[in-house]
């Protein structure tokens, strides 16, 4: 994994425990700075996080693998943006020199690239977890631009790759040229049964009066996740509600965007910044009373997020009703389990919460199923486990 956090991916998380129990050891590689960012640490003995520092190893000479994969030579050669991925993957070379692997998984594009060098080094075998749609129209510079060819390249040439639904498969198969039986669905989940406990974790933590609402953001503060629009809209909120701004970035404080937030925010917002511990995670979560998720229909990678989205898989364990962007691939969702209400932006979240309250245990019910059903990890986790073991006999 390079440049993508690991202590928020449930669905990363959950493989490696998954496969841990198996009886498979298994090693996850991921650059420093991202650890840093959202680190983890697992209990299991057969699971290491392998934190790579990005210096040099100048022993090891990338431009060896040219006549392999010609065009990564070529990326090599013009690579100016992306500076500090040579250095991962010298070091993943490095570490991984002594090591005797089954299957290798490429997480997202730098970390299929990556997979694959060490491939064909190791002549392992290697699967795809993509977990954000890397389209041509968002590669705005030439090395962007090859790193989607490599990526085409190397996704060829895997087992399978692993995406979370059939719409975001059709993306991807376009782009990538993939056949339909080189897929396989995993949504973005999560693990454990439903928190049906109600607790009060915010409440005590930021001292909320028991019988005001809590409406919770929990996820990356960052403009394409509307969380302006959203502190924005909570000014015409009831005076008993209280909105949460949670993130899983430590380092907030050092975002313009966070701060310029900050500087607007009402009294009714609370910024939650400190990190929660994964396993407390879910029941920080129950004591709210409502999840809030919203996306700018930027491109597919974002309007197609029903099944792709970490907080709704989290808020739906937790039985949060969910009001959230009116994209078809969420409304799909709602309508199925009546978990919650889309609306056309973060201003009509007042109105939604009309609905919500008035309806709130129904809601909660769906919720609860919507997770059982769609969002548990285990369930369609346990078909690609099956597969990985037939492969690596």
């Amino acid at each position: 994994m390079f440049s993508y956090p690991l202590g928020v991916s449930d669905v990363i998380v959950n493989s490696a425990k998954k496969l841990a129990d198996a009886g498979f050891y298994v090693d996850i590689f991921i650059d420093e700075v991202s650890f840093g960012i959202s680190p983890i640490f697992f209990k299991h003995d057969r699971i290491q996080v392998r934190s790579i520092s990005l210096v040099d190893v100048p022993a090891i000479n990338l431009e060896e693998f040219s006549s392999k994969w010609p065009l990564f030579a070529r990326f090599l050669a013009i690579n100016r943006r992306f500076s500090r991925f040579p250095l991962f993957l010298k070091n993943i070379i490095r570490l991984t020199g002594k090591g005797d692997y089954s299957l290798l998984i490429g997480v997202e594009p730098f970390g299929l690239v990556s997979a694959y060098i060490v491939s064909l080094i190791k002549k392992a075998p290697v699967l795809y977890y993509n977990m954000e749609l890397y389209q041509r129209s968002n590669c705005e510079f030439e090395e962007a631009h090859l790193l989607k060819v490599l990526e085409i390249e190397a996704s060829r040439k895997c087992l399978f790759t692993v995406i979370q639904d059939k719409r975001r498969a059709a993306v991807y198969q376009r782009e990538n040229g993939i056949e339909k039986d080189q897929i396989r669905y995993l949504p973005i989940s999560t693990s454990g049964p439903p928190v049906y406990e109600k607790t009060d974790y915010f409440r005590k933590r930021f001292n909320i009066d028991k019988n005001r609402k809590i409406l919770v953001y929990a996820g990356h503060i960052i403009e394409w996740a509307m969380c302006k629009e959203i502190v924005l809209a909570s000014e015409n909120w009831e005076n008993d509600h209280v909105l949460i701004m949670h993130s899983w970035k430590m380092d907030n404080g050092k975002e313009s965007y966070f701060n310029e937030i900050k500087e607007v925010a009402g009294r009714n917002v609370i910024f939650s910044t400190d990190p929660i511990p994964h396993d407390e995670f879910p029941y920080a979560l129950s004591s709210a009373d409502v999840g809030l998720m919203f996306y700018s229909p930027i491109d597919e990678n974002f309007i197609e997020i029903g099944s792709s989205s970490n907080k709704l898989a989290q808020y739906l364990k937790a039985g949060l009703p969910v009001i959230a962007s009116d994209f078809r691939s969420i409304r799909d969702i709602f309508e199925t389990y009546k978990c919650g209400v889309c609306v056309t932006g973060p201003d009509k979240i007042s109105s939604a919460l009309l609905e919500v309250f008035h309806n709130y245990d129904n809601y909660q019910k769906g919720a609860y199923q919507a997770y059982r059903e769609h969002y548990d990890f285990d369930v369609p986790f346990s078909p690609i486990l099956e597969e990985i073991k037939a492969y690596c006999v």
